[in-house]
């Protein structure tokens, strides 16, 4: 990844929003992470596009909200054949 090599990788990330439930919540974070500055330069093959979606939504207290919201934790992902 780091050496100019193209790899395919996976990454987790989480993302604080406000919202009227967990179907907006999680909407919301996958539009937030499309816009990411990380992924602007993503090159998929067009038959396998990136794939990005909510796994889990968690409602907290805004108190526990930080200000900034987290990176991207990269992962090199197993290709299967």
């Amino acid at each position: 990844m780091l050496s100019g090599d193209l790899v395919r990788v996976g990454f987790f990330t989480l993302r604080y929003i406000d919202a009227t439930d967990a179907s907006a919540a999680d909407e919301m974070a996958v539009r937030l992470v499309r816009e990411t500055d990380a992924l602007r330069d993503v090159r998929n093959d067009p038959c396998d596009p990136p794939s990005i979606r909510a796994t889990e939504s968690v409602e907290i207290d805004a108190s526990n909200v930080p200000p900034v919201q987290p990176g991207l934790a990269f992962y090199k992902e197993e290709v299967l054949h």
